[in-house]
C-alpha cells in the first residue's frame, strides 16, 4: 500500500473537526494520533497520517514507530473511515476512537486483549467486521482477558451505533464481544448479519453504569440474536430493538427491578436456560413493548419445566404487558416422547401489570402449545388475560395471580392448577375440549363465569365454584376425590394381593406380613391411585396410594410431626406438597408440618420391590438398624417398654428394634418431632373425622358451588358418584346427568323448542327442589303436537322430590299446559290439556 502524503496544516485541521467529547478521558503518553487523510474514505491505518504527544509537546510519527510502541494511548480522529487489518496484539494501551469510523478487520485490531480498553466516543464508531480476506475477530478465551469496550452514543453519522458487528452470513456466526463491555453514557450496539456474544470464557461482565444500552438489528434484517452466554449484566437499561436476544444456560442480570430488560421492534427473548435460576439472576423489570415471542427451550430431559418447579424457566421481577406476550414451545420433539408433559414453561413471579395479556404465539403448530405458564404474585395487574394452546398448563400459586378484572383466561384441552391457600377471586374461565380445573387446597373461592365449549370432558376438581357456568358442549365432571372421601382408596398392580379393607388398614397394625406379593425381581416404580392397574407392567414391584384428608379441629394452626420407617419406602404429601420422602429401608423420616384448621389433602404413598414390606423391625445384630431418625438415636430402653436385649452367650446381643413394626407410619399433633415411638399415634380416624374423614357431611361446605348454570342439549353433568346431592342455585337446561343427584335451590329454566324437540334431563340418582324453588318453562317455543301422554321434562332414577305447593312456582308458555309428577314419582311431565286442566294433589 503506498503512503499519501500530506500537509501538516491538513493533519491538524483534520484533527480539530471532532467537537466537544461527552466525556472527557486523560491520555497516557505517549499519545498517537491518527487520522485518515481521506476524509470519509476508508484507508488502512497503516496508509494513515500519525502525530505523537508526549509531555505536550507534539510532533510528527509514523505508522512504524507506532508499531513499534507497546504502552501509551491511541487516538483516533476526524470522521474519516480506518480500516484495521493489522495485528496490535503488542499494544498494551488504550484506544480512543473520538470521531468517524475504526473498522476492526483483525482479531486483535482493538489492542491486546491484556491491554487497556478500547473507547467508541460520543459520534464515533467501532465495527468488528468479517471478510474472507480478514481474520475473524473473535477475542481469545483465556483467563488473562481483561479486554474492556467502552462505549456511548449512537455512532459517526449513517452507523447506527457505537459498536457495529457485520459482516457475517448469518446466525451460525457469533462475533463474541469484549469481555466488558461498558458504557460511559447511553449507547447503541448494532448487529449486522452475525450474531454478538457475550460469553462465559472467562466470565463476561456487560456494565452499563446505570445507563441505557439499545442493541439493534441493522435495517433490512431479522431479529440477529444477542446472546447472554452464563455471562453477566450490571444494573441498567437493556433495549432490544428487532434482535433475539437469548439468555443461554445461566445468566445473570443484578440489580433487582432497578434493572430493565425492554422489548421492542418485534424482538424475541428466547430463555434457553438450565436449572440454576434463582431470583437475584432475574429480578429485573421486563417491559414489553413490541415484542414477536418468548421462546422457551430446552428439550432435553435435564430441563424439566413442571409446574411444581417453579425456579425454571423463571423471571422474578416485574413484568410490564405494554403488549401482548406470546408463548412459544421451540421443543425439538414432541413432548409426549420426554419423561413427563409441560416440560417448557415461564413462572412470572411478578408483579405483572399492563393492559395486555398473556397468550400462545399465533404460529405455534404441532406440539409447541404444550407450555405451563406459572403465575406467582398476588399483585398482578395485567389486564388482557391469558389464552393458551393445546395440552398447556395454568398454575396460579396466590388470589390475584390471575386478576379478577384482568381478562378471560382461555384454554384448549389444557389445565389450570390453583395452587397455595388462598381464596380465589377469579375472572372468567373459557375451556375448549379437554380440560382440568385442579385446586391443592381447600379454601376455595370462585369464577366469576365458567364456559366450556367443545366435546370432551371438563374434570372439575376443585372447591372454589363460580358465579356462573356454561356447558355448551361436553361434559362437565365434578370430581369428588378433592372435596370429599368415602374412606380411603388403596390398589396395588394385577400381580398383588388386593385383601385390604380401606379403613380396616389404618385401625390394624402395619405390620411386615400385610403384603406378599408373588413377582419376580425387578425395578421399583412409584404408582398412585390415578393409574390404571391395567397399565403397570406386571413386572415391576409395586406401589400403593392410601388418600385421604386430615382435619384440624383446634381452630388454630398447628404445627404436627409426620413419620415414617417402611419397607421399602414412603412419601408423604399434605396439600399435594411433597412432605418428606423416604428412599430406602434403613432410613427413618420425620418432618414437622404448619396445619391451618380445616381439612387438608393427605397421601401417602407406600413402596416396594420385593421380599418383605410393611414397616421396618430390624435387629441390631444384623448391622443394619433403625434406632437413629434423622441421625439422632432413639432412646429406646426408656421408652420403649418392649425394648430388650439378649446376652446370647456367645459374645453377640440382641436388641429389638425401637421402631416396632405396628408404627410404620405415624403421627404428633404436639409437633415435638420426637424420636421416641411412644410420642406417636397411628394414623387412624377415631370416629369424629379429625384425621381421615370417613364422613361426608364434613365436606358438604368444601363442595364448589356454582350459582347459575346453563347446560345446552346433548351435554352431561357427571358427578363421578358423589353421596350428597349435588346443588344448584339456578339451572337452565336439559343437562344428562351421570352418576349422582342434584338439588335445585331457586329456578330451573326450560326452553320450550327443548322440550318440543324431546329433550329431557336424565339424571341417574334423584331429583330435588328446594322449598322455595320454582319451574319456568320460557315462551320461545310452540308446543302444538303434543305426543300422547305429553312431554317428559325430566326423569330420576331416584325418584323426584318436590316441596309442597310447588304446583304454585311453575310458569308455563301460554295456553292449556300441566306440569305433573308421575305417578311412580320418577318423571316430570309436560300436557297439554285441550281446555282441562288436571291438578295432581
Amino acid at each position: 500500500m503506498t503512503m499519501r502524503k500530506i500537509s501538516l496544516a491538513a493533519i491538524v485541521a483534520a484533527f480539530c473537526v471532532c467537537g466537544a467529547r461527552a466525556t472527557e478521558y486523560t491520555y497516557a503518553d505517549p499519545v498517537f494520533y491518527v487520522t485518515n487523510p481521506s476524509g470519509s474514505l476508508t484507508n488502512d491505518l497503516s496508509e494513515c497520517a500519525f502525530m505523537k504527544s508526549v509531555g505536550g509537546v507534539t510532533s510528527e510519527s509514523s505508522w512504524s514507530e507506532f508499531a513499534a510502541a507497546t504502552t501509551g494511548t491511541l487516538v483516533k480522529q476526524g470522521t474519516g473511515w480506518i480500516t484495521v487489518t493489522s495485528d496490535l496484539s503488542s499494544f498494551m494501551g488504550e484506544l480512543h476512537v473520538e470521531a468517524g469510523v475504526w473498522d476492526v478487520c483483525n482479531k486483535y485490531g482493538i489492542g491486546s486483549y491484556l491491554g487497556g480498553a478500547a473507547f467508541a466516543h460520543d459520534g464515533a464508531t467501532i465495527i468488528m467486521e468479517r471478510k474472507s480476506d480478514y481474520m475473524s475477530w473473535v477475542p481469545p478465551y483465556n483467563d488473562g482477558n481483561t479486554k474492556a469496550l467502552v462505549m456511548e452514543g449512537e455512532g459517526a453519522d449513517g452507523m447506527g451505533g457505537a459498536l457495529v458487528a457485520t459482516g457475517g452470513t448469518g446466525n451460525s456466526d457469533f462475533f463474541a464481544i469484549a469481555r466488558f463491555p461498558t458504557l460511559t453514557n447511553d449507547a447503541t450496539i448494532i448487529v449486522d448479519q452475525a450474531s454478538l456474544m457475550m460469553n462465559w470464557r472467562p466470565a463476561a461482565v456487560m456494565k452499563p453504569n446505570g445507563h441505557t444500552v439499545t442493541i439493534k438489528g441493522a435495517p433490512g434484517l431479522t431479529r440477529p440474536p444477542f446472546i447472554v452466554n452464563n455471562a453477566a449484566i450490571e444494573v441498567g437499561t437493556v433495549i432490544c430493538d428487532n434482535i433475539i436476544f437469548r439468555l443461554n444456560y445461566e445468566p445473570v442480570l443484578y440489580g433487582g427491578s432497578n434493572g430493565r430488560l425492554v422489548m421492542k421492534g418485534q424482538s424475541d427473548l428466547d430463555l434457553n436456560m438450565s436449572s440454576n435460576m434463582s431470583a437475584p439472576n432475574f429480578g429485573w423489570t421486563l417491559d414489553c413493548q413490541d415484542m414477536r415471542l418468548v421462546r422457551l427451550n430446552g428439550a432435553d430431559a435435564g430441563r424439566n419445566y413442571l409446574p411444581e418447579d417453579n425456579a425454571k424457566s423463571a423471571w422474578f421481577g416485574p413484568v410490564l404487558l405494554n403488549c401482548d406476550m406470546p408463548l412459544y414451545n421451540s421443543a425439538s420433539t414432541a413432548t409426549a416422547a420426554l419423561p413427563d408433559r409441560h416440560r417448557l414453561g415461564l413462572h412470572l413471579h411478578g408483579p405483572v401489570s399492563g393492559s395486555h395479556g398473556i397468550g400462545l404465539y399465533a404460529a405455534a403448530k404441532r406440539y409447541v402449545s404444550d407450555i405451563t405458564l406459572g403465575l406467582f404474585s398476588p399483585d398482578n395487574s395485567f389486564k388482557g388475560g391469558v389464552t393458551l394452546g393445546d395440552g398447556s398448563t395454568l398454575a396460579l400459586w396466590a388470589n390475584g395471580a390471575l386478576p379478577a378484572d384482568g381478562g378471560a383466561a382461555t384454554l384448549t384441552n389444557g389445565t389450570v392448577i390453583l395452587y397455595g391457600n388462598d381464596v380465589y377471586s377469579l375472572p372468567t374461565l373459557h375451556i375448549h375440549g379437554t380440560g382440568t380445573v385442579k385446586q391443592a387446597s381447600q379454601s376455595g373461592g370462585s369464577w366469576s363465569s365458567i364456559v366450556k365449549t367443545g366435546d370432551g370432558v371438563l374434570a372439575y376438581d376443585a372447591s372454589s365454584g363460580a358465579d356462573s357456568v356454561s356447558v355448551q358442549g361436553g361434559t362437565l365432571r365434578i370430581i369428588p376425590s378433592h372435596f370429599f372421601t368415602p374412606g380411603l382408596s388403596e390398589w396395588t398392580n394385577k400381580t398383588g394381593v388386593t385383601g385390604w379393607n380401606n379403613r380396616v388398614y389404618y385401625q390394624s397394625p402395619i405390620t411386615s406380613n400385610c403384603v406378599r406379593v408373588g413377582m419376580a425381581v425387578g425395578t421399583g416404580k412409584w404408582l398412585s391411585d390415578h393409574v390404571s392397574p391395567d397399565e403397570v407392567n406386571p413386572n415391576l414391584s409395586f406401589g400403593v396410594s392410601y388418600r385421604g384428608y386430615i382435619w384440624n379441629n383446634s381452630g388454630k394452626t398447628e404445627t404436627w410431626t409426620f413419620g415414617t420407617v417402611v419397607d421399602k419406602g414412603g412419601k408423604l404429601y399434605i396439600d399435594d406438597e411433597l412432605i418428606f420422602a423416604q428412599p430406602a429401608r434403613n432410613e427413618a423420616i420425620t418432618s414437622n408440618v404448619v396445619i391451618t384448621p380445616g381439612p387438608h389433602k393427605f397421601e401417602f404413598n407406600y413402596y416396594n420391590t420385593n421380599g418383605s414390606c410393611g414397616s421396618s423391625n430390624v435387629k441390631t445384630t444384623t448391622g443394619v438398624t433403625f434406632h437413629y431418625i434423622d441421625d439422632v438415636e432413639f432412646d429406646c430402653e426408656n421408652k420403649n417398654p418392649s425394648y430388650s436385649t439378649t446376652d446370647n452367650g456367645d459374645g453377640t446381643i440382641t436388641t429389638n428394634g425401637c421402631w416396632l413394626n405396628n408404627y410404620g407410619f405415624v403421627l404428633d399433633r404436639q409437633g415435638r418431632r420426637s424420636h421416641f415411638y411412644t410420642d406417636y399415634e397411628r394414623p387412624q380416624d377415631p370416629g369424629d373425622g379429625s384425621v381421615f374423614t370417613v364422613d361426608i357431611e364434613g365436606f358438604a361446605d368444601s363442595a364448589p358451588h356454582f350459582g347459575a348454570m346453563e347446560f345446552a342439549i346433548g351435554t352431561t353433568l357427571d358427578l363421578m358418584h358423589l353421596p350428597l346431592p349435588f346443588e344448584i342455585g339456578n339451572l337452565a337446561g336439559l343437562p344428562a346427568v351421570t352418576n349422582g343427584s342434584i338439588a335445585v335451590d331457586d329456578t330451573w329454566t326450560v326452553s320450550a323448542n327443548d322440550v318440543a324437540a324431546g329433550g329431557r334431563m336424565a339424571v341417574d340418582g334423584a331429583l330435588s327442589f328446594g322449598d322455595a324453588a320454582a319451574i319456568c318453562v320460557t315462551e320461545d317455543g310452540h308446543l302444538h303436537n303434543s305426543p300422547e301422554g305429553g312431554w317428559t321434562m325430566a326423569e330420576a332414577e331416584g325418584g323426584i322430590s318436590l316441596a309442597e305447593g310447588w304446583q304454585g312456582r311453575v310458569t308455563l308458555p301460554s295456553g292449556k299446559y300441566t306440569l305433573s309428577l308421575s305417578p311412580d314419582g320418577k318423571c316430570l311431565v309436560l300436557t297439554r290439556t285441550n281446555g282441562f286442566m288436571l291438578t295432581i294433589r
